[in-house]
């Protein structure tokens, strides 16, 4: 399976997302699903939350038997779960405003299997 392919199953798995992001550490979209305009610059607004992801990843190292594995920031207008995954990349849903952000989080949970198979290929 795609990428592309995971992102739109991942949009399908749940109702009010409206763009699933692969992207790299350095900023860098690897793939994009939109399934409805985010009504953000959604590429901008993960190139500013790497710096925090990377962060939250070095606080977790510190901490014995932590690591960081996921994130939903609700900015009133939308929120965006992210997941990470290995190689330095993570995925990142955007929502609507009125979507819970529940079902997502398990979403990227069940598919991170098969995003962890292409990274690899």
């Amino acid at each position: 399976m795609s990428f592309d392919e995971i992102l739109r199953e991942a949009c399908n798995l749940v109702p009010g997302s409206r763009v699933a992001v692969l992207m790299n550490m350095d900023g860098l979209v690897v793939a994009r699903h939109e399934r409805q305009p985010a009504g953000v610059d959604l590429e901008a607004v993960l190139v500013e939350m790497v710096g925090a992801l990377a962060t939250s990843g070095q606080v977790a190292r510190e901490v014995e038997g932590a690591r960081f594995t996921d994130a939903v920031f609700d900015l009133g207008v939308g929120t965006l779960v992210v997941r990470m995954l290995p190689e330095d990349h993570f995925v990142a849903f955007w929502l609507g405003p009125e979507t819970a952000s529940g079902r997502a989080r398990w979403a990227l949970r069940v598919l991170q299997v098969d995003l962890n198979k292409e990274l690899a290929a």
